[in-house]
C-alpha cells in the first residue's frame, strides 16, 4: 500500500477514535441529520479500523523487509571477508608449491648431474636428495635399503649406458627415493 507511506501512522487511529466519539455524540443528540452523521460515523469507524489493519500489516512487512535486507547484506559483507582470506590462502599455497616445484628442479638438476657424472654411485646419489628424503632413506630397514640401492643402482647402470636420462624416469627415480610408490 504505497499511499500509507506519506499518511502518519497516527492519522487512522486518531480517526478512528474520532468516529466513535461522533457516533457516541450522534446517538444522544437529537439533529436533523443525526442519524446520517450516526450512521456515517460507522462507514468512517470501519474505514479507519480496516486502514489500521492495513498500515499495521505494511509496517510489518516493510520490517520483515528490512531484516532480510540486513541478512543479505550481514552475507554479502561475510562472503566479501571469506572470498578475501580464501584468496590469501590460495595465494600462499600457490607461492609454497612454487617454491616447492623450484626446490625440486634444483634437486632435479643436481641429480641429473650426478648421473651423468664418470663416477656416479649409489653413495652421490644419496647425497644429493634432500635431508627429509636422506632421513627416510635412513630409516628404511636393512632388506629395504637394498631394494632402494638396487633400483638406484639399476638407474645408475642404465644412465651410463644411455647418453640422457628421459624426465619420466627420473620422476619415477624421485618418487622411488621418496618412498612413494
Amino acid at each position: 500500500m504505497f499511499i500509507l507511506n506519506f499518511i502518519p501512522g497516527w492519522f487512522f487511529p486518531a480517526l478512528a477514535i474520532i468516529a466513535l466519539l461522533v457516533f457516541l455524540i450522534s446517538r444522544y443528540i437529537k439533529l436533523a441529520q443525526a442519524q446520517l452523521v450516526h450512521y456515517l460515523s460507522i462507514v468512517v469507524f470501519s474505514l479507519s479500523l480496516f486502514m489500521c489493519g492495513a498500515n499495521w500489516n505494511n509496517d510489518h512487512w516493510l520490517e520483515k523487509l528490512r531484516a532480510e535486507t540486513a541478512k543479505v547484506e550481514q552475507a554479502v559483507k561475510d562472503q566479501q571477508i571469506a572470498n578475501l582470506q580464501l584468496d590469501a590462502e590460495r595465494k600462499e599455497k600457490l607461492t609454497s608449491i612454487q617454491q616447492a616445484t623450484q626446490r625440486e628442479r634444483e634437486l632435479n638438476k643436481k641429480f641429473i648431474e650426478v648421473l651423468k657424472s664418470k663416477d656416479a654411485t649409489v653413495q652421490n646419489i644419496l647425497a644429493t636428495l634432500s635431508k627429509a628424503e636422506q632421513d627416510k632413506y635412513a630409516a628404511l630397514n636393512a632388506k629395504d635399503k637394498a631394494a632402494a640401492d638396487k633400483k638406484l643402482q639399476d638407474v645408475l647402470d642404465n644412465a651410463k649406458a644411455c647418453p640422457t636420462v628421459p624426465e619420466l624416469y627420473l620422476e619415477k627415480l624421485n618418487n622411488t627415493a621418496k618412498g612413494v610408490k
